[in-house]
């Protein structure tokens, strides 16, 4: 069962060729390894937060990086050609910008990943 954690992230849509905001904790797969990485990470009630972390890191690139369907482009305004250099990021890259932020997060919710 997921739970009500909200981590929002942009993510082009192809059947609708847009841009979309979507939040990765409802990412079934994603969701089942976070869970796991926490179970596989305490021990004798305690959380090893290295372990911890270097899971969620591993289930975050198993699960979306460099995966055409998780990317989107990025560009300066105003767009001009061949003025800006267009960057494609995926999920994986916009949590690991702000990986700091996304752990503290987790840990702060820890008992509601389940």
């Amino acid at each position: 069962m997921m739970s009500n954690l909200i981590y929002n992230v942009y993510q082009g849509d192809l059947n609708t060729r847009s841009i979309k905001v979507r939040n990765i904790f409802t990412h079934t797969s994603f969701w089942e390894m976070l869970v796991d990485a926490k179970k596989t990470s305490v021990r004798e009630h305690l959380l090893y937060q290295d372990e911890f972390a270097e899971k969620v890191k591993n289930a975050l690139m198993y699960c979306f990086w460099s995966k055409c369907e998780y990317e989107v482009v990025i560009t300066g305004w105003p767009p001009k050609e061949n003025f800006w250099k267009d960057e494609k990021i995926d999920i994986y890259s916009q949590v690991m910008n702000n990986w700091d932020i996304f752990f503290k997060y987790l840990l702060d919710n820890i008992d509601k990943i389940k």
